[in-house]
């Protein structure tokens, strides 16, 4: 019994396809006629027709479908060369590209001219949806389609449609917040957006310096925290060398050829070659007047080998106002502290860097440091 029953079903699924093909032919046939040429050649097969001047394009595909219905060619260059906001055009147009999809799912064409439509018809959430889609797809209109989501996302209007689509994380997210930062970088949607897109936190913050808005691209980047990290911030941020995820500059960014985070807190670093190098290095906002500055640090250094320095500097200087070398580490983990003076005025916020210094040999320098914080002096004594 099963095989009549696989038959009654094949039979079924028979009738209801020739039953949509009549009814979308006859929706194709019944159209209002259109002036836009987009004709076949007459004896021409379905798959080598071109197209004529002297036919109406409806009848013509009513033609094509009847032909060849799994075919979407023609009806794809029927909606790339149709224009969407023809007055009594776009019934058409939705009616051809949603036959489009059903013939090719994965038709770009499609998705746009729906995206199109809605658009003009002010459905938005309609209009997003297919973008979307059509986004996830890929090719060469993608860099297109992020441009219209990046101009709906600044209209105020739109703007709810493209946000109801970023909190959905898809991947093509990123990319957008990236390309609305280097105008709406101080907008606080898009602080929002780009809020857990590790990402689109650097991409606002990195916007926001480029401004010269040392200021504002800090408050970003407090924003971005993690609660437990916003509520025990250390000066400089993630001082215990955790790896603590946040924007740069405002956190950590360590040469990976010279450094690493330890499994369990710590940055082990190497100092070496015939000139001074970066290791470690991070923007931050240290109070003015005088600070001090707590270093643990343990390690090996050779006499008159590769050795450590500790600089801080005022974000625009290249001056430093504060240096430490450590050019004799115990084996042992060991606090070292020392004070210096941040000026009241053009030293808002400072550069603090840890460098690989040369030695009269080549020999390599290694050094773990646990902790490296810095506190108001005052501050500091009246706890």
């Amino acid at each position: 019994m099963r095989w009549l029953a696989t038959l009654i079903c094949l039979l079924v699924l028979i009738w209801l396809g020739t039953g949509a093909l009549i009814r979308l032919s006859e929706d194709l046939g019944d159209s209002a006629e259109l002036s836009d040429p987009k004709l076949l050649n007459e004896g021409a097969s379905p798959s080598d027709r071109t197209l004529d001047t002297n036919e109406e394009p409806i009848p013509a595909l009513r033609e094509q479908f009847l032909a060849a219905p799994l075919a979407g060619e023609l009806f794809a260059e029927f909606l790339a060369a149709s224009p969407s906001a023809r007055q009594g055009f776009s019934s058409d147009r939705r009616r051809v590209a949603n036959h489009l999809l059903k013939v090719a799912p994965r038709s770009t064409f499609a998705r746009i001219s729906l995206a199109e439509l809605d658009f003009l018809s002010k459905d938005y959430a309609a209009a997003t949806q297919h973008i979307s889609k059509a986004l996830a797809l890929g090719g060469p209109s993608s860099s297109t389609l992020l441009d219209a989501l990046a101009e709906m996302a600044r209209n105020s209007q739109t703007r709810p449609f493209v946000a109801s689509l970023i909190a959905d994380q898809p991947r093509w997210s990123s990319t957008l917040i990236v390309r609305l930062a280097s105008t709406s970088a101080q907008e606080k949607y898009l602080w929002s957006w780009a809020d857990g897109d590790k990402r689109g936190e650097a991409a606002v913050v990195s916007a926001l310096l480029r401004q010269n808005r040392l200021d504002l691209a800090y408050s970003a980047f407090l924003t971005f925290l993690e609660p437990e990290a916003a509520t025990s911030i250390t000066v400089p941020y993630d001082a215990n060398f955790e790896g603590l995820r946040g924007a740069g500059p405002f956190s950590w960014t360590v040469d990976n050829k010279a450094a690493s985070f330890e499994p369990n807190g710590g940055l082990a670093a190497s100092s070496y070659g015939p000139s001074r190098k970066s290791i470690a290095r991070q923007a931050t906002k240290i109070p003015a007047g005088l600070n001090q500055a707590s270093i643990v640090m343990s390690g090996s250094v050779t006499d008159r080998g590769n050795a450590f320095e500790w600089a801080i500097y005022c974000y625009h200087s290249r001056t430093p106002i504060w240096t430490m070398r450590a050019t004799n580490l115990p084996s042992e983990p060991t606090a070292m502290t020392e004070t210096f003076t941040v000026p009241e005025s053009d030293c808002e916020f400072q550069r603090i860097e840890l460098a690989g210094i040369p030695g009269d040999f080549p020999r390599t320098g290694r050094a773990v440091i646990q902790r490296f914080e810095i506190d108001l002096l005052e501050r500091a004594l009246t706890e």
